[in-house]
């Protein structure tokens, strides 16, 4: 069997047939099996339908009119820098709300970044398997027929045929991962511009599109190329910087243009000097004063250029 037909590559760490077999088992699965959420068992939920009617009993006597009690409680406010007052059961309330949304999103934040490790990692597995299977050239199979027998360059054939087939199927397949990486970093930024954070008009979808369809047209014009403005659109940090550079560029575009057009300040004349006219200070003149009173070298260079400045 010639050079070109063997089995076996020294350089790769794994050998032809065993790339091509771990490949193909890879490529069967190009996506990553999400994890289903367990529900809690029934022992738990019967505890927490128990817990409930607790509650409603407890809060029904609490309800309950109480002659210890007093008629009306002391409201406590709180006063915030800005100057607003507001109930303090309010700002509790709001607190563990923010403290909710935080603790959540952090949550969210960490499990959404393990996720994209591991689908880097699955990508990263398709590279090394697919770059296991030597790029060959298809061989003459004429040719071989005159130097093996049928069967040999048959089975030749079929192999390396599987092993084509097998890499255009992992070329094929870390497309997609890729892809669909992309695609799920875009949506993640767009949860994060939509939040309002940074611009609350970006809470609507429309504004949000609108808004980022600026910040696309704006990249297109400072040069950036497709790619770029992919990328930029997958990291809410690089979206926030072109919007902020694309509002400064706008705000000193609306800014009026040099203050000719405003009233021009009158111009101060030195005594004895007529308006419009040339200055009655002799330059040269007063360079030779000059020289005759400090006798400098510094002074006389002066003077002597001043004396060969035309008039």
């Amino acid at each position: 069997m010639p050079d070109n037909m063997t089995d076996d590559d020294s350089s790769n760490a794994l050998s032809v047939h065993e790339g091509v077999s771990a490949l193909a088992d890879l490529v069967k699965s190009v996506q990553p099996k999400a994890d289903t959420p367990k529900l809690p068992p029934d022992g738990s939920q019967a505890a927490d339908a128990e817990a409930d009617e607790t509650a409603v009993v407890t809060d029904e006597e609490s309800d309950a009119p109480s002659e210890s009690e007093p008629e009306t409680e002391e409201v406590v406010q709180l006063t915030l820098p800005n100057g607003e007052r507001i109930n303090a059961e309010e700002a509790v309330k709001g607190y563990l709300r923010q403290s909710d949304y935080t603790k959540k999103t952090q949550q969210l934040s960490q499990f959404e970044k393990q996720r994209q490790e591991e689908h880097a990692q699955y990508i990263e597995r398709l590279k090394y398997l697919a770059d296991s299977i030597p790029q060959e050239k298809e061989p003459d199979w004429l040719s071989l027929l005159d130097q093996i027998e049928p069967k040999e360059v048959q089975k030749a054939q079929i192999m390396w045929k599987q092993r084509a087939e097998t890499k255009a199927a992992a070329k094929s397949a870390i497309e997609y991962a890729e892809r669909q990486q992309l695609e799920q970093a875009f949506q993640n930024t767009m949860e994060v511009i939509g939040s309002g954070e940074f611009e609350p008009k970006w809470r609507d979808p429309k504004a949000r599109d609108a808004g980022l369809n600026q910040v696309v047209q704006y990249g297109q014009d400072l040069g950036l190329s497709r790619q770029d403005l992919n990328i930029a659109l997958t990291t809410p940090a690089a979206i926030i910087a072109l919007e902020k550079a694309r509002r400064w560029d706008e705000l000193q575009k609306a800014k009026p243009k040099a203050i000719k057009e405003t009233v021009e300040k009158p111009k101060v004349f030195t005594p004895g000097a007529k308006p419009g006219g040339k200055n009655s200070v002799d330059p040269t003149r007063t360079a030779i004063n000059r020289l005759r009173q400090t006798n400098s070298n510094e002074d006389a260079v002066a003077a002597l250029k001043s004396l060969r400045r035309p008039n």
